[in-house]
């Protein structure tokens, strides 16, 4: 892969390979960020949004394993434990004082920032990347 040789350059690799070795790859070539062709259009552009205020966007189901891995915020958390708990959206809501709606919005966003289809998919990264543990979830 060769480098992004021009200084001011911001390069995106949207892939719909998802290996960690193809995002290394673009991460030591200088590519601002890695997108899997699957990405919502919504995330893509908020990416964008990040790479011109200088920022990199690295994001892939295997995003983790190469340690690139942008996690959750305390709030994000919060919902995660909450459903790792068993809670619905509605229950999650009410402990979090939010509407069903804004769990289902923070879900989305999660879903695609990390490249999973399911809750469950959500809640096993999150137990790997230790942002939730299994004994917490049963509060």
């Amino acid at each position: 892969m060769p480098a992004v040789r021009e200084a001011n350059a911001k390069v995106f690799f949207l892939s719909r390979h998802d290996r960690g070795v193809l995002m290394e790859a673009a991460r030591r070539a200088g590519a601002a960020g890695f997108l899997l062709k699957s990405t919502p259009l919504s995330t893509l552009a908020d990416a964008i949004k990040v790479v011109a205020a200088g920022g990199t966007v690295f994001v892939g189901g295997v995003a983790s394993a190469a340690g690139m891995i942008q996690p959750p915020t305390d709030r994000e958390i919060a919902l995660l434990r909450a459903l790792a708990s068993g809670d619905t959206n509605v229950a999650a809501g009410h402990a979090l004082g939010i509407s069903s709606r804004t769990v289902e919005s923070h879900l989305r966003r999660l879903f695609a920032r990390y490249g999973v289809a399911s809750r469950l998919q959500l809640l096993m990264l999150a137990v790997r990347e230790g942002w939730v543990s299994l004994d917490e979830s049963k509060r």
